[in-house]
Formats: C-alpha cells, sequence, structure tokens
C-alpha cells in the first residue's frame, strides 16, 4: 500500500518482529482470507499496516497508535484503528522504542465490513456526475480515483447520510477552490468523493477539543486510512486536486500525515481547504511534507468559523457582525425619525445629522 522510507529512529520497534497471541493469530487468519478478495481494498490495506507493526516497521510517533488505559505499571497498551479491524498490542514500560516486548494481544475483525462499505454504512469512493436532477453517484470498487489529469477529488465531512446527499452539497462548495476552475467546470468534469457516513462533524467548535487537535481523532483514522490509499494509488497521476469540506479538513489532515510518516511524496498534486474545521496550519503542514504543488491561497473560511480562521480573528469578524448590524439599526431608525431615547452624545449628534440631510427622501 505504502512505501515505508521512515528513517530507523522513527520505528517503533527495531530488529525484532512482533509476537501474536493464538486469538489473534486466528483472527489475522480471518482478515487474511477477506483481503484476497479485491473488492476488499480495505482487508489489504489493513493487512499492511498490521504487517508493518509485526515486523516493526511502524513508525513509533504514528497518528494512527492510540494509547489504552491500564491498571498495571509494568506496561503500555495501545490500539490501533483500522478499517475493519482493530489490533490491541502491548509493550513494556521501558517505552516505545525498547525491543524488550511487544505484543498483539487481540484482532477484532469485522466480517461483515465489506456489506457495510456497500450499505454507505462505512468510508468509500466515489464518483460523481452530473444529471438532469442532480448528482449520481457510483461507488468505485476499488478504492482507486479516476485516473485523469487535475481529476478533483472531495473528501467531504462526516455529516451526510448517503453520498448523493454529500455530492450536492460538496459540488457548490469545491466549485470555491481556485484550481477547480469554477461552477460550470465542475458540472461539466464531476469529481470524486471520499465519503465518510456520520451524524456529526470531526470538527468546528462544538467539538474543540477533538477539532484542534485532529490527528488525535481516532474516530477518523479508518478514514484516513482509506484516502492515504487513495493518495499513494495516485501518485502517477498528474494534477490531481485533493479538497476538502468543513470537518473533511480533518480526513484530508490525517492522511497527509500518514503519508509523511512513510516518506511518501506528491509532487504532481495539490490540496485546499474549504472552510476548514480542523487547524489548517496542521494540515499545510503535513501537505508541505509530502511535497504537494500548493496554491498561493490554501483555505477559505466562513467569517465566524473559529477554529479555522482561529479564535482572534474569528473573534473579531463576530464582534465586526454585531458592531455592524447595531449601526445599521440605528441609521435605518434615524432616516426614518424613529430615534431611541438613550444613546450616547456622539453617536446621536451623528444620526440626527443623517436624518437631517436625508429628510427630504422621505
Amino acid at each position: 500500500m505504502f512505501s515505508n522510507n521512515a528513517s530507523a529512529e522513527d520505528q517503533l520497534i527495531s530488529d525484532q518482529s512482533v509476537s501474536m497471541t493464538s486469538e489473534a493469530t486466528r483472527e489475522y487468519q480471518k482478515l487474511l482470507q477477506l483481503a484476497e478478495n479485491d473488492s476488499y481494498y480495505w482487508a489489504q490495506i489493513a493487512v499492511n499496516v498490521l504487517d508493518e507493526l509485526l515486523s516493526g516497521r511502524l513508525p513509533e510517533n504514528s497518528i494512527l497508535i492510540a494509547s489504552h488505559p491500564t491498571s498495571e505499571t509494568d506496561r503500555h497498551e495501545y490500539v490501533l484503528t483500522l478499517p475493519g479491524c482493530k489490533v490491541h498490542f502491548e509493550k513494556s514500560s521501558a517505552g516505545l522504542c525498547s525491543v524488550n516486548f511487544c505484543k498483539v494481544l487481540s484482532l477484532e475483525v469485522d466480517t461483515s465490513y465489506g456489506e457495510s462499505v456497500e450499505a454507505c454504512k462505512k468510508p468509500g469512493l466515489y464518483s460523481a456526475s452530473r444529471i438532469e436532477d442532480g448528482w449520481d453517484v457510483d461507488r468505485k470498487p476499488c478504492g482507486l480515483i479516476t485516473e485523469e489529469k487535475n481529476r478533483l477529488v472531495a473528501i467531504c465531512d462526516s455529516v451526510y447520510k448517503s453520498p448523493s446527499e454529500a455530492a450536492e452539497i460538496v459540488a457548490r462548495r469545491i466549485c470555491q477552490a481556485p484550481m477547480s476552475g469554477g461552477a460550470l467546470m465542475v458540472k461539466d468534469d464531476g469529481f470524486d468523493l471520499h465519503f465518510t457516513p456520520g451524524e456529526r462533524s470531526f470538527g468546528g467548535w462544538k467539538n474543540y477539543h477533538k477539532a484542534v487537535r485532529p490527528n488525535k481523532n481516532t474516530e477518523a483514522h479508518e478514514s484516513a486510512l482509506l484516502l492515504a490509499s487513495a493518495m499513494y494509488q495516485a501518485k502517477d497521476v498528474k494534477g490531481v486536486a485533493w479538497i476538502s469540506e468543513d470537518g473533511g479538513s480533518a480526513v484530508l489532515t490525517q492522511a497527509m500525515t500518514i503519508l509523511s510518516e512513510r516518506g511518501v511524496k506528491l509532487p504532481n498534486h495539490t490540496a485546499f481547504l474549504f472552510n476548514p474545521t480542523t487547524p489548517p496550519d496542521i494540515a499545510l503542514k503535513a501537505a508541505q511534507s509530502i511535497g504537494l504543488n500548493l496554491d498561493n491561497e490554501f483555505t477559505v473560511c466562513r467569517s465566524f468559523n473559529i477554529v479555522g480562521n482561529g479564535v482572534r480573528l474569528a473573534t473579531f469578524n463576530i464582534l465586526k457582525f454585531i458592531f455592524t448590524a447595531y449601526f445599521t439599526f440605528l441609521s435605518c431608525a434615524a432616516l426614518l425619525g424613529f430615534l431611541p431615547d438613550v444613546l450616547p452624545d456622539g453617536i446621536m449628534r451623528l444620526l440626527i445629522d443623517l436624518q437631517v440631510r436625508f429628510d427630504g427622501l422621505f
């Protein structure tokens, strides 16, 4: 799946393979059987990452590794969340870089994951084409983007019930990316859609704690791995533009970070964030680390987007809106002859002057 060019000091384990319990070995065999099905590309991705762990080639600081609390002080447990599979493993208390002890304790293999993908209940890749009454979406069974020069790939937020609903909204947003060619071009050429089902966004001020740490969000890991695989497989397709909308920035940020961990470079590709609800500076750093060819304009945000704009700028925009609305109301009241009884003297004189100047208009 990936070319792992991480340096030796970045490895999880050096010169030692990782053992598995007998139970984990049985589940691993199930995963291998699923991976033999070409349409179960998600299982192939899970096997590849698991093999990285078993051979000691998984970067020690990988965002895919989540600490799992344990009451014991002499060992540490970790969890890898992969497409269709969760991996629980342990290491000795000597630290992640130690070769003292490491073992895969258990694998949770979801044998019905493939059916869930077909039912649009799990992340997947789709192609979107314009039809008379909206957008037609088709699932791409191998998880590969359309091999066309300058292909647009949208990464949507996790708030849509279906790919068709996502495509309808996303199409109006990705055309704001400078490399999209505008709304007419998007309608004519269509786009690919990386879809993540869900009921709430990966980011935003309501999920502020998770939003400002996008790489720590384990809920986006399986989707990000699938996207990272699609990005790597498309490395030879020129001009591909990866465009996220809203919370899709979390998935894109993680995917680029996963590629960066493995030393992957995509100099022929570009990226853009529409109204990111996770910090764009983290995404920018990841994009630069994999060598993306970025436009001067990397993102566009709505005025009140606290995470995307930063707290200081968003607060300024909110206050600006409040004061603009306030003075607009007072100006209209002055022009119509309806002034509040109590106003600061300076504002009162200004509004009376406006009323006198425009009295002849009413």
